[in-house]
């Protein structure tokens, strides 16, 4: 015996193979378009290695070009590279720097109580963190610096470069008083909100 008729038109039949293709897409969306993103990139790169190949071929036959959309699509790359930079930090840091402080402190006060060595290499691998985005958005920011001048392009990753100094101060800070006053000056400060985060 055949089984029954699931569909009873051509164009129930799509639809449910377009429901089908929708529920796949939504459950696998972040990743899909992280690859659509990333392939984006790469035929970029690839178009601008390629006008670059002939840029070169032209200057070893002593023909100079102006190359204007080169300049502009490092900007924009570079931009582009320190947004997503900084979302990784942000999301490293919970997006909300004075909360991370705050939660850094009180996990660097508890393990300084149980072990002031551990408390101490805690508060340097986050030190470390910050120094790693901050160098990162540093160069980037000079290439567009290099490339664009001081526009808007500058400005946007200058703001992202002032975010993580930002955290980077504040974990001196902490860092600072540790080393110079002691734990239990950590902790007053801390409990009576002088830091400048807690401000």
């Amino acid at each position: 015996m055949a089984p029954p008729t699931k569909y009873r038109s051509l164009e129930a039949k799509l639809q449910a193979n377009r429901d089908k293709s929708q529920r796949s897409y939504e459950r696998r969306k972040d990743d899909i378009n992280r690859k659509r993103r990333e392939k984006y990139r790469m035929a970029k790169l690839s178009v601008l290695r390629k006008e670059a190949e002939v840029e070169r071929r032209d200057m070893s036959r002593g023909i100079v070009r102006q190359t204007d959309s080169s300049a502009s699509f490092w900007t924009s790359f570079w931009l582009e590279e320190a947004e997503k930079q900084h979302q990784i930090y942000q999301t490293s840091i919970r997006g909300d720097s004075r909360k991370y402080l705050i939660i850094v402190c009180e996990d660097y006060l508890d393990r300084a109580h149980k072990d002031l060595e551990g408390a101490e290499s805690f508060l340097a691998m986050h030190q470390a963190k910050a120094g790693k985005y901050q160098n990162i958005l540093t160069d980037l920011r000079d290439k567009v610096l290099n490339s664009a001048g001081v526009g808007k392009e500058f400005k946007q990753i200058d703001d992202l470069v002032r975010d993580v100094v930002q955290v980077a101060v504040w974990l001196d800070d902490i860092s600072m008083v540790a080393l110079g006053e002691g734990i239990s000056r950590v902790e007053f400060a801390f409990r009576n909100r002088e830091f400048d985060f807690q401000k």
